[in-house]
This record gives C-alpha cells, sequence and structure tokens, in this order.
C-alpha cells in the first residue's frame, strides 16, 4: 500500500528533519521538526514531486509535539511549557503568547476549551483561552513512568483520553475516563507495544472507537486497537502497514476525516495515508 509522501526538508534546515509532532488545521497540515527546532507549514493539497515546505517558525529550544486548537491555531509542546501559533491566511506562522507551565511538556493535544500535556509522569489540564491550570494537574502515572504522547476522543459525549507510557518493561497506553465526578483508568497492555513512538484515537462507526499506535518496530510499526464495552479492546497488527518509504516513523497526525500524516526520525519526507486503505473499520 503505497501512501502519498512528501519532502519536508526547508532550504535553511541544518540536518535531516526528525517529525515528531503533527496535525491538520483546516487547509494547512503543521509539523514539528525537534531535529531542526522547526514549526513548517504545509498545504494539504501539496504536490508529492513539490519542496512542499510553505513557510517555517524558528524556535531556540527543541520542539517535542503540536497539536491544532483551532482552524487556524496551534499549540507547540516545548520544555518549559507550550506556545500558541497563529497559521494566518498569508501563509505565515505569527507567535502569540506561550504558558510557562513549571514542567516538561512532551506531548499536547486538545478538546473543546481544554488544553493537554503530559510531562514524564503525569498529565495536566490547561485552559485555552487564559493558559491557567484546570485543576492543573489531573493524573500521576506514578515515578516508574515515561510519558510520551496522549489523544484525546472527540467524540460526542466521550471524554476519554489515552496516554502512551514507554516505561521500559511495562509500555502500555493508559486509559482515562470522568465516571461520576472521578477519573478511572485501565491500561491497554501487550508484548507488541515495545517502545511506543505515538498514539491516536481513531473514531468510526465502531461506538468505542479505535487506537492507532506507532511503535519502533520494523516490521509492522502499526498497532490497532479496537475498542469495546467495559473496558474491552482487541489487538491487531495483521492488516496492511502503510508505511512505505518512512524507515523510521516516528509520530502520528490524525484529522477527524479520516487521514494520517505520518513523520519519520532523521528523514526528509511525510505520508499521508488514508485510513479506509489501511483497513476496513
Amino acid at each position: 500500500m503505497e501512501p502519498q509522501t512528501y519532502n519536508v526538508r526547508h532550504a535553511n534546515d541544518e540536518d535531516d528533519c526528525s517529525i515528531i509532532g503533527s496535525c491538520l488545521a483546516k487547509f494547512w497540515i503543521v509539523l514539528a521538526d525537534s531535529r531542526n527546532r522547526k514549526l513548517k507549514l504545509l498545504h494539504s493539497a501539496c504536490n508529492p514531486n513539490d519542496n512542499n515546505v510553505i513557510t517555517t517558525c524558528d524556535f531556540t529550544c527543541e520542539i517535542n509535539d503540536v497539536c491544532s486548537v483551532g482552524a487556524f491555531r496551534v499549540a507547540v509542546a516545548l520544555d518549559d511549557g507550550f506556545q500558541f501559533v497563529q497559521a494566518r491566511s498569508r501563509v505565515e506562522f505569527v507567535l502569540e503568547r506561550k504558558i510557562l507551565c513549571g514542567h516538561r511538556c512532551n506531548g499536547i493535544n486538545s478538546r473543546n476549551n481544554t488544553i493537554y500535556v503530559v510531562d514524564n509522569h503525569k498529565l495536566y489540564a490547561y485552559n485555552i483561552e487564559n493558559g491557567e491550570e484546570m485543576p492543573g494537574e489531573i493524573y500521576d502515572a506514578g515515578d516508574q513512568s515515561d510519558l510520551c504522547k496522549v489523544s484525546v476522543s472527540h467524540k460526542h459525549n466521550d471524554n476519554r483520553i489515552f496516554i502512551a507510557d514507554r516505561n521500559h518493561g511495562s509500555e502500555c497506553v493508559i486509559v482515562l475516563q470522568y465516571q461520576e465526578g472521578q477519573i478511572r483508568d485501565w491500561k491497554i497492555v501487550d508484548d507488541c507495544l515495545r517502545h511506543i513512538r505515538d498514539i491516536a484515537f481513531i473514531p468510526s462507526d465502531n461506538p468505542y472507537g479505535h487506537v492507532l499506535i506507532l511503535v519502533e518496530n520494523a516490521a509492522n510499526p502499526f498497532v490497532w486497537v479496537s475498542l469495546s464495552e467495559n473496558n474491552g479492546h482487541q489487538i491487531r497488527q495483521d492488516f496492511p502497514q502503510p508505511v512505505t518509504g518512512i524507515q523510521h516513523p516516528l509520530s502520528l497526525g490524525c484529522s477527524q476525516e479520516d487521514t494520517i500524516i505520518i513523520g519519520g526520525q532523521r528523514d526528509n519526507s511525510v505520508s499521508k495515508v488514508q485510513l479506509t486503505a489501511m483497513l476496513v473499520l
């Protein structure tokens, strides 16, 4: 299965790209290039044969992740907080507020008016409008955890949050859900979840949805988890693997419109693949 692959190397890049995060904001694909410390903007209808980076935004520190917080706005996870950036119609990035968190931000995602970030051990929630913690730390995974990415469900009346824990020897996906005013947690655990890179919640006709997990596995980097009632789930790796052209997959960017963006480590390309081309949901 051949995805569309796009060149994302920019003329001012000093090194090969490492796309550690991506998101789709309106007509744009926004990439977080950690190795070159750049945010990169691509048009979603870009030509695979062209140089597709329309504009960039430089940072003085490494970028850890990026998520969409509106049609033309993203939030960038940094070592000491997160930065709001606007992608304007004149095809340029404009820096807005930076929120200093007092902790590291490894992964970032948003839902409604809330931004969720994870450091190595905890999940935090922040108000998008004013950057205030609401109520701040909302989940502690313990000192042995090594949290790296966070994803959320956008299904109606679904408040689930999914966190990737790459702690060596006990890798898992933590699923959080508010029930009767309290946070309940359970874990997706399997031997195939070694060296988790990224996760993405996938809405579908299945009322409980799916989780796509990216792992460091040259032969089968994608793990598909079908969720069911009472914390049930079925793990699959027996579907066609879409990555051909990204040698070391590093990140997933998912839209709500059946599109996945795959970024790689020390790779100057990203791939775009339709979920329906991966397997029948």
